[in-house]
C-alpha cells in the first residue's frame, strides 16, 4: 500500500508540473479569463436505485465586451450496472455567443459511462468516458466528439470533508465538418486543480483554477477559468 501511495503521489506531482506548464504564456494562442459554473444533479427513479436520472445546468462567463459566453442543459436517464459504473444516455441544448456577436446553439446527444476505478483512504480515481453527436441548428452536418476525463481525489486528513482535487480532460473529433472550426482530431484539452468540499451526504462542489487549450482553425485559444461545480448525489 506504500508504494501505491508513493505512486499516486509521483502522479500527483507530474499533474500539478503540467498545470503549471499550462499556465505559462503561449504566443500562438489568444487567452481569456473566464468563470463556469454548473450542477450535476442525480437521483434514482426507482426503489432498488438502479434506474436514475441526470440533470445539468450551466452558466458561462467570459472577460470579452459581451462577457457572457454559453449557457448548457443536458437531461438524461441512467442506469446503475454495477455498484462502481453507470451507464447515461442524455440529450443536452448548448447557447454559445460568438465573437462576432452572434448566438449560435448547438443539440447534443450523449452517451456516457462514469466509473469508480478506486476508493481508499488515500487516493480516490474516477473515469468519466463521453461520445457525443452534436449538431448545430444553422448547419447540416452532425460533429461527433469523444471526451475522457480522468478525477483524482486525495482526502485531507487534517481538514475534514475536503480534498485536494485534480482532473484532465481530453476532446477528439472524430469528424470535421465545417462549423466546429478544427481540421485535426485533437479539439481540446482541460486540466484542473482545486479543492473539494463535502457540505451533506448528497451535497459538495469543487472550486478551484482550470486551463483550457482549445486548437482552432482561427487560431488557437489558451483560457484561464475559475471553476465552480456543485454535485448532488439524491436518494
Amino acid at each position: 500500500m506504500l508504494g501505491f501511495a508513493n505512486r499516486t503521489h509521483q502522479s500527483f506531482i507530474r499533474i500539478c508540473c503540467l498545470l503549471l506548464f499550462c499556465l505559462s504564456h503561449n504566443a500562438a494562442a489568444t487567452t481569456h479569463t473566464d468563470s463556469w459554473s454548473t450542477a450535476i444533479i442525480t437521483g434514482s427513479l426507482t426503489k432498488d436505485e438502479k434506474l436514475k436520472y441526470y440533470l445539468q445546468p450551466s452558466l458561462n462567463f467570459e472577460d470579452d465586451q459581451y462577457k457572457y459566453r454559453s449557457s448548457n442543459l443536458y437531461l438524461g436517464l441512467g442506469v446503475q450496472s454495477y455498484p462502481n459504473l453507470s451507464l447515461w444516455l442524455m440529450n443536452g441544448w448548448n447557447n454559445r455567443l460568438g465573437a462576432s456577436g452572434k448566438y449560435r446553439n448547438t443539440d447534443t446527444i450523449r452517451q456516457q459511462a462514469n466509473w469508480g476505478l478506486l476508493a481508499s483512504d488515500l487516493l480516490s480515481i474516477t473515469s468519466i468516458t463521453r461520445l457525443e453527436e452534436r449538431k448545430d441548428y444553422s448547419e447540416p452536418e452532425w460533429s461527433l466528439r469523444f471526451r475522457e476525463r480522468m478525477i483524482f481525489r486525495f482526502p485531507l486528513k487534517n481538514w475534514e470533508r475536503h480534498s485536494i482535487v485534480t482532473f484532465d480532460e481530453i476532446y477528439l473529433n472524430l469528424n470535421n465538418p465545417p462549423w466546429v472550426n478544427s481540421n485535426s482530431v485533437f479539439s481540446q484539452n482541460h486540466i484542473f486543480l482545486g479543492i473539494g468540499t463535502q457540505l451533506s451526504p448528497f451535497v459538495s462542489f469543487d472550486f478551484g483554477y482550470m486551463n483550457q487549450y482549445l486548437m482552432r482553425l482561427t487560431g488557437n485559444q489558451d483560457n484561464n477559468i475559475i471553476y465552480l461545480a456543485f454535485n448532488v448525489a439524491l436518494p
